[in-house]
Parts: structure tokens; C-alpha cells; sequence
């Protein structure tokens, strides 16, 4: 049993960032043919608060009702209007088909992701290389301060639309006049 364990620790690998296409984080299996990421990156408020939002919006649509009140938390409480239950995240529907530690692995990976494509892209509109482009993507990708947030599912979400935010305000920066003006500060 205790050498299982060990073999087991280390195949728990999780989170890789190199790989042949770029900075993409690989999922490395377990031994039983599970994402093992799941249990790294489960702790401290996915365990205390997310499990059991997620449990509540699932509750709530799978029995027919639109996901706006959370009757299981004390005297219960708003769901739609509670940001961090984040309602109408597209990435909070997929745990309807999801188990919850893939759906979750999901959401870091996809963001990650996300992230990664939208800091290259500022980079280019910068004017860095391409190979410039991809360090800076794979830097911010790999930093403490991002990686950090990864178990805290709302800030983490709002991290990885940071490039996004910041590249579509360097694209209005172009833009002249009082529309390009309100836009720019609109998305800041």
C-alpha cells in the first residue's frame, strides 16, 4: 500500500508548462486513469464555498427552477445576485454535465488558456516579437501571482480577462474622439 502511494505521488504531477504547442498546461493521469489534477487544485474556498454553490446551481436547475435563490444556506440566500456564484458564467453551466473536479480542472485549464492567447496578443499589439509574445504569455502564465488565484474561482476568472481587457484598451487607444475616449476608460 505505501509503495502505491508513493508511485501514486509521483504521477500527481498536475500542471506542466511546456509543452511541443506552446504554453498549455498538460493533463497528466493518474493511476487509475483519473485527472489527478483534480486534487491539487482543490482547497481552501472551492472546498468552503464553491462546492457547495455548485451544488446548489446544479440542485436548482436539475429540478426545474431557474438558478436565482439558494434555499440550502441558512435561511437561504440570492444566487443570480451573488457575483461570486457567477449565474451567468457560460463556465459555471458546464458542471451540469460535468463532475465537479473535472469541471473545475476544466475551468482553470480553459482559462489558463484563455489568458495565455489574450496576454500574446496584447504583447504583439505592443510590438514584441512573436517569440517575445510567447515568453510574456508563458511568464504571466506560470507566475505566482496569477497561479495563486486558482483556487479562487471568481478572482482567478477576473485574472485571466485581464489581457483581454487591457489589449481591447490599447485597440481603442488608436481610436480618436470622445467615443474612443469613453470606450477606453469603459473597459478600465
Amino acid at each position: 500500500l505505501r509503495e502505491a502511494e508513493a508511485r501514486r505521488d509521483r504521477t500527481d504531477l498536475g500542471l506542466r508548462p511546456v509543452s511541443p504547442i506552446g504554453p498549455v498546461p498538460i493533463l497528466e493521469r493518474g493511476e487509475a486513469g483519473d485527472p489527478s489534477i483534480g486534487r491539487i487544485l482543490f482547497e481552501r474556498d472551492i472546498l468552503t464555498y464553491w462546492v457547495s454553490q455548485v451544488e446548489s446551481f446544479v440542485g436548482s436547475v436539475s429540478s426545474g427552477s431557474w438558478p436565482v435563490w439558494d434555499p440550502w444556506v441558512s435561511f437561504g440566500q440570492p444566487m443570480l445576485a451573488q457575483p461570486d456564484t457567477q449565474v451567468l458564467y457560460p463556465f459555471t453551466w458546464l458542471n451540469l454535465v460535468l463532475p465537479l473536479q473535472v469541471g473545475y480542472t476544466a475551468f482553470v485549464l480553459a482559462h489558463l488558456w484563455l489568458s495565455v492567447v489574450g496576454l500574446f496578443r496584447l504583447a504583439r499589439r505592443l510590438g514584441t516579437t512573436p517569440a517575445g509574445a510567447f515568453v510574456a504569455a508563458a511568464v504571466w502564465m506560470i507566475s505566482g501571482p496569477f497561479l495563486s488565484l486558482a483556487n479562487v474561482w471568481h478572482h482567478f476568472a477576473g485574472a485571466a480577462w485581464m489581457p483581454w481587457i487591457l489589449d481591447a484598451a490599447v485597440a481603442t487607444a488608436a481610436t480618436a474622439g470622445r467615443r474612443g475616449h469613453v470606450l477606453r476608460w469603459g473597459l478600465l
